[in-house]
């Protein structure tokens, strides 16, 4: 969902301000010139770690994300889609997972294509 369908979904009445940039952004707070940002949970750990912020509201990430690969790249997509099995298979993934979102829950739709991985993070705990 884009910056601004999300700003306006969820905090009516707010005034948009875009910035190219995560650091123009950070400065605009600092400088208390915008009252909040709205940032990707991919980025947030970052910023969160290099400045004296907290988060204010968190909406869990339920879409699907993919990589995309030229087709003609075979050996490549083929390459990419065994080492994501082996990830998955051997839990790797799901401690990138933990470390990188560690307040966020995990996203239902891995469980369409991995069904075994509920269990996985039953067990973990």
């Amino acid at each position: 969902m884009p910056k601004s369908d999300f700003v306006t979904a969820k905090i009516p009445g707010a005034t948009l301000h875009s910035q190219p940039t995560n650091g123009a952004e950070v400065n605009q707070l600092l400088n208390v010139n915008l009252d909040a940002m709205v940032i990707a949970s991919t980025e947030a750990p970052t910023v969160l770690r290099q400045r004296r912020f907290r988060i204010a509201y968190a909406a869990p990430h339920e879409q699907a994300s993919a990589m995309p690969i030229n087709r003609k790249l075979t050996a490549l997509e083929e390459a990419y889609g065994d080492q994501l099995t082996t990830t998955m298979d051997d839990g790797t993934s799901l401690c990138v997972y933990d470390q990188y979102f560690p307040a966020e829950p995990y996203p239902s739709e891995m469980f369409t294509y991995r069904p075994q991985l509920r269990g996985e993070i039953q067990k973990g705990k």
